[in-house]
Formats: C-alpha cells, structure tokens, sequence
C-alpha cells in the first residue's frame, strides 16, 4: 500500500508538471462585458503570472457580446450577463454551463471636494437628478444597459426628458467618471466597478430600489481552442480569490437581494 501510495504520489506529480509546461506560452482570447473588465484585467495577470498563459482581452458592452459570437467570432472564454449566456447556450456556442460571478451595481460619481450627491433613496435620487446642472452617462445608442436602465428609471420618475436634457454623453463607462473629473459634468451615472479606478471622484451606489438586477457570469465557449487553460481561468475567475477581486472593484456578489 505505502509503494502504490508512492506510485500514485508520483504520477500525479508529473501530471501537474505535464499541464504547467503545456500551459507556458498558451493564450486564451476571452471577450466580456465592459462592466467586469477592470477585475478580470486583475486576475488575468495573476493568473498569467501563476500559469504562464496571457490572456488577451476584449471589451465591449456587454449587449453586444452575445451578437459577435453568434456572428463568428472566436473566444475561449465569455463573459456576458446570464440572460445573454443562456441565450448562447441554446444555440450550442457554449461548451457547458455558465459560473455566476458578480451583479452589476449601478452608482453616481461626483467630484472629490465637492458635496456628496443624496441618494439615500428613491424620492432623494430624483431631486439630485433634478438639481444637478449636468449629467454624464454613455450614449444610450452605444448599447449600454446602464443608460437604457438609467432612462427608464427617470421616465418612471417623470423626469426623462430633464435628465436627457443635462446628457454629457460618453463612449464609455470609464468616460462618465472621467467627465465629471475633469468637469464636463456635475455627476456620473453607470456602473461602479467602470468608476472605481478613475482618480478625482467620489463613488456611491444608488439605493436598492433603483438598482440593475443583472448578474455577470462566464462561461467556455463550444470552439474554444484552448478549452483546458480557458477552464483554468474560468476556475480563477470564480475561486474565492477571484471572486473577492471582483466584489472589491464595485460588484455585488451574484446572488444578493
């Protein structure tokens, strides 16, 4: 028994040591969400550092994830909201299921030394959406689910067309922080973890009634070149290191109320 023990002992060990030389100098292509990309960035490099395989990355909103794969283009990896991955997975681009990783939270940026906006609910939203002399946000037309929430919720308030009217339109959601800044606009609406890295603002999330529901996951895709190192990195993502990387850039975890 103590001999097979060895034995076994052995062979796992030059397994372990087989994967870690086929994984040097692989790359995966992974394409996500603009919404995570500031922590799969940062687990991305540990895991190049640990594992020896870049990860090349793609950004893009996260509606229009699912229509570059269903148009051909080639991933190892997707990360996309559920509703997008399910939609993918019925129609066979997904080599398995999907892993929850972090729900969006959507939060206004003000300017650092500048009074801190109230949110603290949904009545105090409307009258700083009211007060404020500009807003900045990304262009609805791009996509961004942020904005086409942010909008919804004004119309429900009966304040669509004012809020519209203070636009400071963006490209991007890193640009919405950054216009406020800089001061092309009072304050900054889209999700917090496309804020979180932007120096000169002040982040806050907006109250429970007026938060986006969607959940991120990720998932490896049905062609996948690089399926095992795509795994390993879909394990990565989801692990209790990964998923504390993603809750500190401004996500809640996937399953809160």
């Amino acid at each position: 028994m103590p001999f097979l023990k060895s034995v076994l002992a052995s062979v796992a060990s030059l397994l372990l040591v087989l994967d870690a030389s086929s994984a040097a100098g692989a790359q995966i292509h992974v394409l996500t969400g603009a919404g995570m990309a500031a922590p799969v960035r940062q687990i991305a490099a540990d895991f190049q550092q640990k594992t020896g395989t870049k990860v090349d990355l793609a950004v893009d909103v996260v509606s229009r994830v699912g229509s570059r794969l269903e148009a051909g283009e080639k991933y190892d990896l997707v990360i996309a909201t559920t509703d997008v991955l399910d939609a993918l997975a019925q129609k066979k681009l997904l080599a398995g299921s999907y892993r929850r990783l972090g729900r969006m939270v959507l939060g206004v940026a003000s300017r650092t030394g500048e009074p801190r906006p109230d949110l603290g609910d949904s009545a105090t939203v409307r009258k700083t959406l009211m007060d404020a002399r500009s807003l900045a946000y990304v262009d609805p037309a791009l996509g961004a689910v942020s904005s086409t929430f942010l909008l919804e919720q004004a119309a429900k308030m009966g304040i669509a067309e004012q809020v519209k009217a203070k636009a400071r339109l963006q490209h991007s959601g890193p640009g919405v922080p950054a216009a406020v800044a800089d001061g092309q606009a009072e304050l900054g609406i889209t999700l917090v973890s496309e804020m979180q890295d932007i120096k000169g603002v002040e982040v806050q999330p907006l109250p429970a009634d007026l938060q986006l529901k969607l959940v991120y996951a990720a998932a490896v895709t049905a062609n996948a070149d690089e399926r095992n190192q795509a795994t390993a990195f879909l394990h990565a993502l989801s692990d209790a290191e990964g998923s504390t990387v993603i809750q500190r850039s401004g996500l809640a975890p996937p399953d809160s109320p």
